[in-house]
C-alpha cells in the first residue's frame, strides 16, 4: 500500500502523554520527509472552560464528553469519506475509536498507539471499566499495529501487538548532548536530584520535598516542567530548589548531565502507575545517570533484580530521607548502580516507531535530521 498521507487522530483525555507522543513523531516525520497531517482535539481548551465556570465538576465533565462525541463524529465522517491512500496513527483509545468504527464501513488502516491503557488510568467503577476493556478490545483487534510501551500493559499475545519503549528520539538526544557541552554541564557539588516531564499531584513530589528538606547532608532539586499541582509549586519554591520553567524535550535531556540521580516516582494507587513505562529510565540510560523509582512500580524490576536503581516505598519519607542522606555521603553506591544500569541496551523511539510504520505500508525514507 503506498502512503501519501499520514494522519494523525488525537484524543487528549491525557495530555502529558499524548504531547510527547507528537513531538517525537514529527521528529520521526521530518527526518523521513514523510507527509503528515493532524486531525486534533483540542481538549484542554475545553477542560479550562468547564473548570472555569462556578456550576461545579459534573458542567466540566459534560462540557468535555459533549465535545469529544462531536468531534469523534466528525472524525469518523472524515475517515469514513476519504478516498486517499492513508495510514492513521491513533494516539490512545479516544483518538483510535471513531477511526476503528469507520472500519466496519471500509477498509481502513490504522495504528492505535496505547500509550496509557484507558482501563488503567482511572480507579473505574467496575461496570465502567468492563465497558472500557470492551472498547479496547473492539478496538485493538482492528489495528493493522498495537503499538504498547511495555509487555505489562497487555496480556494477550495478539499477532499485531508491537513494543515501542518509551525513549527518545535519536536527533532529540544529540541535540541535548551538544547543549550540555556548549553550557559546561557538569556533576561537580553537592549531590543533585532531577525531576522533570509532567509534574502532577501523583509524582511524590511532596515526599522529595519533605525528604530533602531533614537531609542531614546538603542535597540540591532541579525541577523541570508544568507546575500542575500544588506539591510541584511547593517544591519549586522551596530554598534548595532550582526551577528551570517548561523546558523543550532536548533542554530537558540536557539537564540530565547536571544530576546524580533522578527522581521517577509514580502513585501506586493507580493501575497505571504501578506498571509505569517512565521515558526518564530510558534517558538515564543513555545519560549515564542511576534514578530512583519507588517499590511499587512493578515494571521497574527488571532494573531492581540487577541493581540498577534505587528503591523506597512511596509514601516513605524517612526511607528516602535515609537513602539520600547515604548517597550523598558516599558516592560508591552510585557509581555501582550506574555501572549496573550501563548493561542495558536500548533504541531509539523514531528507530523503532519507523519500522511499525513501514511495516503498516507507510513510505518512509532512510535517514535522520541533520
Amino acid at each position: 500500500m503506498k502512503n501519501k498521507k499520514f494522519l494523525i487522530v488525537v484524543g487528549l483525555a491525557e495530555p502529558s502523554a499524548a504531547t510527547s507522543d507528537i513531538q517525537r513523531l514529527r521528529t520521526l516525520m521530518q527526518s523521513r520527509d514523510a507527509e503528515w497531517i493532524q486531525w486534533g482535539w483540542d481538549c484542554a481548551r475545553f477542560c479550562s472552560i468547564g473548570h472555569g465556570k462556578s456550576r461545579g465538576p459534573l458542567f466540566g465533565k459534560i462540557l468535555v464528553f459533549s465535545a469529544y462525541f462531536w468531534w469523534s463524529i466528525r472524525i469518523f465522517l472524515r475517515a469514513l469519506f476519504n478516498r486517499e491512500p492513508a495510514l492513521y496513527y491513533c494516539l490512545m483509545l479516544e483518538g483510535a475509536l471513531p477511526i476503528a468504527a469507520a472500519g466496519l464501513f471500509r477498509n481502513v488502516s490504522f495504528v492505535f498507539a496505547n500509550m496509557d491503557n484507558a482501563p488503567l488510568i482511572r480507579n473505574w467503577n467496575p461496570a465502567i471499566k468492563k465497558c472500557v476493556e470492551r472498547l479496547e478490545s473492539f478496538v485493538a483487534d482492528r489495528a493493522a499495529a498495537h503499538v504498547l510501551p511495555a509487555r505489562e500493559r497487555w496480556q494477550r499475545q495478539d499477532a499485531n501487538v508491537h513494543y515501542v519503549e518509551n525513549t527518545p528520539c535519536r536527533h532529540t538526544f544529540r541535540i541535548a548532548e551538544k547543549i550540555a557541552v556548549q553550557r559546561g554541564f557538569d556533576r561537580d557539588g553537592a549531590l543533585t536530584v532531577y525531576a522533570n516531564g509532567w509534574l502532577g499531584s501523583v509524582r511524590g513530589l511532596d515526599v522529595l520535598m519533605n525528604a530533602v528538606r531533614g537531609c542531614n547532608e546538603k542535597i540540591r532539586v532541579i525541577l523541570a516542567g508544568k507546575l500542575a499541582s500544588p506539591q510541584a509549586e511547593a517544591l519549586a519554591n522551596s530554598e534548595f530548589c532550582e526551577y528551570l520553567g517548561l523546558l523543550k524535550s532536548e533542554e530537558a535531556l540536557a539537564h540530565y548531565s547536571r544530576a546524580h540521580l533522578v527522581f521517577s516516582y509514580y502513585d501506586p494507587s493507580y493501575a497505571i502507575d504501578r506498571l509505569a513505562s517512565s521515558g526518564k529510565w530510558a534517558e538515564c540510560i543513555l545519560s549515564g545517570v542511576p534514578f530512583i523509582v519507588n517499590t511499587e512500580v512493578e515494571t521497574a524490576n527488571k532494573f531492581r533484580v540487577r541493581g540498577a536503581c534505587l528503591s523506597t516505598l512511596y509514601h516513605d519519607v524517612e526511607g528516602l530521607r535515609v537513602l539520600l542522606d547515604r548517597v550523598a555521603a558516599d558516592r560508591a553506591e552510585l557509581i555501582s548502580v550506574t555501572a549496573n544500569l550501563a548493561s542495558f541496551r536500548i533504541g531509539f523511539w523514531d528507530d523503532n516507531m519507523a519500522s511499525v510504520l513501514t511495516g503498516c505500508g507507510l513510505q518512509l525514507r532512510a535517514g535522520e535530521l541533520a
